[in-house]
Parts: structure tokens; C-alpha cells; sequence
């Protein structure tokens, strides 16, 4: 009984550090809540909140003023003691700025419910959808009527955008903006629109996911099944088997088995290690881009990285990424522009990398 709970508690041990190699996004998948970061303005003051797996109630705080010009560096300094480069984002609107409609909506409007919600915005608000951040919530339906019963929830756009403007100057880009009411209350609103929303992971993540689950089914059946063991009962069947054809014909296939399993373990495991993972690649980034560059989108594919953003100084970053030993072929993929409402300079760049850098 005690080996047996040894090896569980290794095992558990075992699949908690196999779980960080899988992308963020998709481990989120089989926890039950997420954690996140909270971020909400009150006067001249930006109020973080971490919450954890465990907790409705935030496990750390801290307020920043708008007006000191060390607050990047400070806020970027917190989000690493707390560890939060796994959570979710979230942008809370005071109750203020959020308009509420009770709508009821034919059932048949399901399937395009949110284009229905734009056409209801423009009769029944002041406001039109690109004047606005909106979602909804189904909260019932009336089968005698054949209705759906549906909050739509708005912050118009003009009072949003320069908090998001502000975080964004952070390095932040945030997974949801949602009423604080609705955060409060545990509910799932999120007012971008699904375009706005960060992308999930690509195929290089799928295909680490998907390494890794291989990888972990064939360990565990060598935990179990050890092949040292499986050979002697081979070479034990061979001794007994005699001049008998057929039971040799079938101890060789059974050898085969087991030299074709020896050979997938292998091949995923020298596949694995000579892979760069996409962690390696953020750090990466994250290392050698200066403070006054954020990105609006990254993309690895096969051996290539794309990036997209804002920065003071566009030009000086192909050298910047140059300098890094990850990286090559660094090139711009298109005309730097400028952001006249950031003052910063948009750019799009690709570079090819190495899994193997020569460092």
C-alpha cells in the first residue's frame, strides 16, 4: 500500500509539471476557474486584483496613481510577484457607464442573436454598435411566446477607450472588458466583440499539446509494463517454444512490438527536446524588446515568428531582435505607420528562429 501511494504521489507529481508545457489557454480548459487580474479606474487611480484558482476574493491588491511616471515598471514588477502570466485579464467598468435593455426576442434569432442585438441597439438606444462595447445574456424562454428573454448590456466606446489606451501603454492587452456588477455576481459578459478578443494558440501549440499527451500515454505504459521485464518473458517463451515455428514467428513479432514501442518513446522524446517551445520564444521577446513596445499580436508557425505592435522607435527593433541569438532573417512586413492617436509607431515584423540558438 505505501509503494502504491509513493508511485500515485509521483505520478500526481509527474502530471502537474508535464501540465506547464501545455499553453495556458488550453490548461484553462480543465480548471474549473481560472485565475485572473482585475484591473478598474477610480479617480486618478488604477486598482489591481489577483485572484486565484481558489479564492472569490482577491488574493492580492495594489493601487497605482495615474500621474507617477514609474507606474509601467512598478505595475509590470507586481504582476510578477504575483506570478500572472498565466491569468486572465479583465478591464471592470464602473456601473456607471454601463446601460442595461430588457429585450424580447423571437427564438428563431438565436443563431444570429448578436447582428438581431446591433438592429435593437439603433431602435431602442441613443447609441449605434460602433459607438459601443455590448454583449448580452439569455435569461429565459417564454415558450408561450416563443421568446428569448435577453439583457443587452453597453458601455459606449468614447468612455472606454482611453482606460484601454491607458493599460495598453502598460504592455497590457486585456482578455475581457466586463461590467463590475456582472464580476461581482460571477457572471461571463464580455462587451469586445468577438473579433476584438485575443486569438487562441496556433498549430505550434496544438502540436505541443499533442506531443506532450503522446508522450505522457507511453511513459505511463513503461511505468506499468517495464520493458525489462517484457524481455525476459520473450527470451523464457523462445527457451520453451523449442523448434516449434509458429511460436517463434510470434515471440519475433512480439520482439518487433517492443523494439517499434522503444523507437516511438524515443523519437517523441529527442522530437520534443529539439523543439523550441513557445514559452521559450515569449521570454524571449519579452527579454529583448524595450519598455516602449507592446504588441498587438504574435504568431509562430513551423519556424517563424510574426509580431505586431506599437513602439517609439520601430526602426531600431531589427537590430534589437537581431542581437538575439533565437533569431534571423529579421525583416518588416510591411511600411511602418504612425499611431497618431498613441503617437507610437505601428509594426509589422517576422524573423525566422532556431531551436537551437548558439548562445
Amino acid at each position: 500500500m505505501i509503494a502504491h501511494i509513493r508511485t500515485m504521489n509521483y505520478i500526481g507529481w509527474w502530471s502537474r509539471g508535464l501540465s506547464y508545457l501545455v499553453p495556458a489557454s488550453l490548461r484553462r480548459l480543465f480548471q474549473s476557474v481560472p485565475e485572473r487580474i482585475t484591473i478598474e479606474f477610480e479617480d486618478r487611480k488604477a486598482i489591481f486584483r489577483h485572484y486565484t484558482q481558489e479564492t472569490t476574493s482577491p488574493a492580492a491588491e495594489q493601487t497605482f496613481v495615474l500621474d507617477d511616471t514609474l507606474q509601467k515598471t512598478a505595475i509590470i514588477q507586481w504582476l510578477r510577484d504575483c506570478n500572472a502570466h498565466d491569468t486572465e485579464v479583465l478591464l471592470l467598468i464602473p456601473e456607471p457607464l454601463v446601460l442595461r435593455k430588457n429585450l424580447a426576442l423571437p427564438a428563431v434569432a438565436r443563431a444570429n442573436l448578436r447582428q438581431v442585438l446591433g438592429f435593437e441597439m439603433e431602435r431602442r438606444t441613443p447609441f449605434t454598435p460602433d459607438q459601443t462595447y455590448f454583449d448580452f445574456t439569455i435569461t429565459g424562454h417564454d415558450k408561450n411566446t416563443n421568446k428569448l428573454n435577453t439583457i443587452l448590456i453597453i458601455a459606449p466606446r468614447d468612455r472606454v477607450d482611453p482606460q484601454l489606451d491607458i493599460i495598453r501603454n502598460w504592455g497590457i492587452v486585456p482578455d475581457a472588458i466586463r461590467p463590475s456588477q456582472e464580476h461581482a455576481e460571477g457572471e461571463k459578459i464580455n462587451l469586445l466583440s468577438p473579433d476584438a478578443r485575443p486569438e487562441q494558440p496556433g498549430d505550434t501549440n496544438r502540436l505541443t499539446l499533442l506531443l506532450v499527451c503522446l508522450v505522457f500515454i507511453l511513459l505511463l505504459a513503461v511505468l506499468y509494463i517495464p520493458l525489462s521485464t517484457l524481455e525476459q518473458d520473450v527470451d523464457k517463451l523462445v527457451a520453451e517454444a523449442g523448434q516449434s515455428r509458429k511460436a517463434v514467428q510470434e515471440l519475433q513479432a512480439l520482439r518487433q512490438e517492443r523494439d517499434t514501442l522503444l523507437k516511438q518513446i524515443n523519437f517523441l522524446a529527442v522530437k520534443r527536446t529539439s523543439e523550441i517551445s513557445s514559452i521559450e520564444l515569449l521570454n524571449e521577446i519579452t527579454r529583448i524588446l524595450p519598455d516602449d513596445t507592446w504588441l498587438t499580436r504574435l504568431v509562430i508557425k513551423d519556424d517563424e515568428i510574426q509580431i505586431q505592435g506599437e513602439s517609439d522607435n520601430a526602426s531600431a527593433l531589427i537590430q534589437t531582435i537581431e542581437s538575439s541569438a533565437f533569431f534571423s532573417d529579421v525583416e518588416f512586413g510591411s511600411p511602418v505607420t504612425q499611431n497618431n492617436a498613441t503617437k507610437k509607431e505601428k509594426f509589422y515584423i517576422s524573423a525566422k528562429f532556431s531551436p537551437e540558438p548558439d548562445i
